[in-house]
This record gives C-alpha cells, structure tokens and sequence, in this order.
C-alpha cells in the first residue's frame, strides 16, 4: 500500500520508487535477521507494472473509457479540456498544449495547429540542468513536425462550448491549458493523470492514444480518408491508414455483413 500511494499520489519515478524499494527491502531485512521482526513483509513488494504489448501499442478507447476518464478529471480543468481537445481532434500531446487562445477561432469555428512546445532547461537544452534558485524547466515554442502539420482544423459545438466555459479572466494568460491560478507546465500536466488512468482506472494506454481513437472512430464511422488524413496532419492516406487507423469489431462486423449483401444477389 505504501508502495501504491507513492506511485500515484507523489508521481514518482519508477527508478526512484525502486531506491525506495530497496531501503525498505533492506530494513525489514536487517530486522528479520537480527530477530526484531517475525516475518519480513518486504519479500513480495513489486512495483506497479502497466505495460502495453509491445506487437500494438495503440490502445483505441471504447466510450465508455473515454467517460469514465473524462469523468475522474473534471475537477481539474486543465487536464479535463486537453483530454477533450484531443480526443475530439487528433493533435499530438505538443500541439495540444501549444494552443494559445488566438489559435482557436469561434466564429469560424476552427483550431490552428501552427507550433509545438518543447522542454528545455535553462541553458536551451534537452538534459536536466539545474541552476540553483532557479527552475530547471522552460518552454519554447517549437515548428510544427512536418509542413503538413500546419493545418486547421474544423470543430464542433462539443469543443466550442468547453472553451467558452475553460476561458480565464486573466489578461495576462495567452495559453489555453493552464492551471486555475494560471500556471503553465505544459505537457507534464499529464504525468500524474496517467498514473490515475494506469492505476485507477485500469486503462493501459499513452496520450498519443486519443489520436488513434480520433482516427479510428472517424474512419469507422465511414468519413473520408483524405479528409481526416489532413486533419491529422499527414502527408498522405497511405501513413493515416498503416499507422493511425486500427481494425475494430465494428469494422470486422460491417464488413461480413457487407458481403453478405453481395451473397444475398446470387
């Protein structure tokens, strides 16, 4: 239990929490030898494993997933909007929280994707380096992966509602996932909701998956291939297709039935 309680409340590593591990391994076992315990309760301390099969990686989220996760974080409003903005159209975990509030449109009713962010320490680069008194984490805005990836997006009244309700009376806040007090810590806001969703709620998957949901769903509800490949950010259907778009019980079901029509002219 205490293990457990580290791993999602304090969102430590896992590398860490094996530090941990190995001190408490090590004083139960101390105390067994040396006969101030009975028994050592330290012998079948694991940490928490969620490995998703490494053959597809891609978890696709039912509904009822996506409420369930919804619905655990709607108290946290900078988590609960990004995991919809994701979910309802497809952009990676970077552009997602490089929106600022000039990139949505309400009366045209669209998204920009024109930017990423990145993580850097002080010094501009990738690796920890700490300055003391300092933060060692800043965000830059980044281009976009690919010159396809500039894009806009076409949105619904799902999303336009949740951002007319998200919106902060601060002046000085531009981007749109922020904290209620307005800070911004970019794609770590998601670091201990995946813990919850991994641990809580038994759903294996990665941020990058409500992009493969996004796609699938699209495809399995018969939209077309071009539009949504562009919508991705993709330089060709071929890519959406072999790498996005995953096979599900829905499309296997539709497809027998399908030929059962044709069967059904013989």
């Amino acid at each position: 239990d205490f293990i457990n309680k580290m791993y999602i409340d304090k969102s430590f590593s896992k590398n860490f929490l094996n530090n941990i591990k190995k001190v408490i391994k090590g004083s139960f076992t101390f105390a067994y030898e040396n006969d101030f315990v009975k028994v050592n309760p330290s012998i079948g301390i694991k940490l928490p494993k969620y490995d998703i099969p490494p053959d597809d990686p891609a978890h696709i989220f039912t509904n009822e997933e996506i409420n369930m996760i919804l619905n655990r974080f709607k108290n946290n409003h900078c988590v609960y909007y990004a995991f919809l903005t994701a979910y309802c159209t497809g952009l990676r975990i970077a552009e997602v929280f490089a929106l600022t509030w000039n990139d949505i449109d309400f009366r045209n009713k669209t998204i920009s994707v024109n930017k990423n962010i990145l993580k850097k320490n002080q010094a501009g680069g990738t690796k920890k380096r700490h300055i003391s008194g300092n933060s060692t984490t800043v965000w830059y805005f980044g281009t976009c992966k690919t010159q396809t990836s500039y894009r806009t997006i076409p949105i619904g009244e799902t999303l336009l509602n949740a951002y007319a309700e998200l919106q902060i009376p601060l002046d000085e806040v531009d981007f749109v996932f922020v904290k209620k007090n307005g800070v911004y810590e970019g794609t770590d806001s998601c670091k201990y909701p995946f813990k919850v969703i991994h641990y809580e709620l038994g759903i294996p998957c990665r941020f990058h998956d409500f992009r493969d949901t996004h796609a699938t769903k699209l495809i399995e509800s018969g939209a077309d291939i071009k539009a949504v490949s562009k919508r991705l950010g993709h330089r060709n259907i071929d890519f959406t297709y072999n790498i996005y778009v995953r096979v599900t019980q829905k499309m296997e079901s539709e497809t027998a039935d399908k030929f059962e029509e044709i069967c059904g002219t013989l």
